[in-house]
Order: C-alpha cells, then sequence, then structure tokens
C-alpha cells in the first residue's frame, strides 16, 4: 500500500479539467502535487471516442455565471465517466461564485465536492482529494 500526504489509498483516479485563465489548471498542479496516483487530463485533448475512466470533473465559472460551453459538450459526450464536480470562481461575483459547479450537479444529479476560489488554497485541495478518492473507493466496492 502507497502512502500520501493527505489520504491512504491504491486507487488511480482520474481528474478531468477545463481552464482558460489557468486557474485551474494551476489547481491540478496542486492535487498532482500531493497524490502521486492520480492522472490529470486537459478536457480538450480528449478526442472523441477516447476510452476514459470514471473521474472527477474540474472547472470554471465564467463571469456571467455560465457553465463553460466546453465543459457543457464534454460533460455531455461523456456522462458515464463524471462521478463528481468541483468548480472554481471569484468570490467578487456574489452569487455566480462558482456557480458552474451547482448548475452542473443539479443538471446532471452530480456530486457537487467543493466550490474554490481562483487556484484555491491548500485546505481546498486537501478537501477535494479527500472526497473524490471517497467516492471512488465507494465506487469500486460497488462494482
Amino acid at each position: 500500500m502507497v502512502y500520501f500526504n493527505i489520504i491512504k489509498t491504491p486507487l488511480l483516479m482520474a481528474v478531468y479539467y477545463d481552464t482558460k485563465t489557468g486557474n485551474v489548471r494551476n489547481f491540478i498542479k496542486k492535487l498532482l502535487a500531493m497524490a502521486s496516483n492520480m492522472i490529470a487530463i486537459n478536457i480538450n485533448d480528449i478526442n472523441e471516442g477516447d476510452v476514459l475512466l470514471p473521474g472527477h470533473l474540474i472547472t470554471y465559472t465564467t463571469g456571467s455565471g455560465s457553465v463553460p460551453v466546453t465543459t457543457q459538450y464534454f460533460r455531455e459526450r461523456n456522462f458515464q465517466s463524471v462521478l463528481s464536480i468541483s468548480a472554481s470562481g471569484n468570490k467578487n461575483w456574489g452569487k455566480n461564485f462558482s456557480v458552474s459547479g451547482d448548475i452542473l450537479a443539479e443538471r446532471y444529479a452530480l456530486f457537487l465536492v467543493h466550490k474554490f476560489e481562483m487556484t484555491g488554497f491548500e485546505e481546498d485541495v486537501k478537501k477535494v482529494l479527500k472526497d473524490i478518492f471517497s467516492i471512488e473507493e465507494c465506487r469500486s466496492r460497488i462494482l
């Protein structure tokens, strides 16, 4: 069994992400630094027909409080691969803060793991890691 800074697990977790300004990409780098059993894939690098592992989706929220078109397109075509969602945003947007996570969670009955500001803080990274590995562990026990 391999030990990590945050959790103890032998599972491999896929994290799919969409980024516009680099905030989500920087959050992903923090996740990868804390969990070596994680693979991160930019959804814009995925080709139609690629076989995807079940995993977690992290996206951003546009200033108008919308789900990015690229995220929506990915989710619709890869619904079986997305187990949960997290979203980045800016608290200056008030009620629109990370609202893309709320929208996707409600629309597709996904578990909303976390909403974080910009590139996130260490506590945000720890929460996301703990929760997404818990979801995957439960799923693997059911299958």
